[in-house]
């Protein structure tokens, strides 16, 4: 959005989200990915725990927000990580 003045008021940037698809998930890469991610060991194991009663089909939203640098490690590595995914989503800036 602009002012009279064409002074940019608010803006739209993208945001990174990473989630997990559990059916396709291997827990194999739960140290490598808390690692990359800056999670405590463990992190994905409860959260998978914890989300078990929903469908395993239904991809799971875990870090919102997440740098371009990681993002570009995850595409780089992508046919490593199956069930790992990340998501563009739309923010608003000032």
């Amino acid at each position: 959005f602009f002012d009279r003045n064409f002074n940019v008021l608010v803006s739209n940037k993208p945001s990174y989200t990473v989630q997990i698809t559990p059916d396709k998930y291997n827990n194999e890469l739960n140290p490598l990915l808390e690692k990359v991610l800056g999670f405590e060991p463990g992190y994905f194991k409860d959260l998978l725990f914890e989300k078990r009663r929903f469908s395993k089909y239904i991809p799971r939203k875990f870090k919102r927000d997440v740098d371009l640098e990681v993002i570009i490690w995850l595409e780089e590595n992508k046919e490593r990580l199956p069930g790992f995914e990340y998501i563009i989503e739309i923010q608003r800036d000032n």
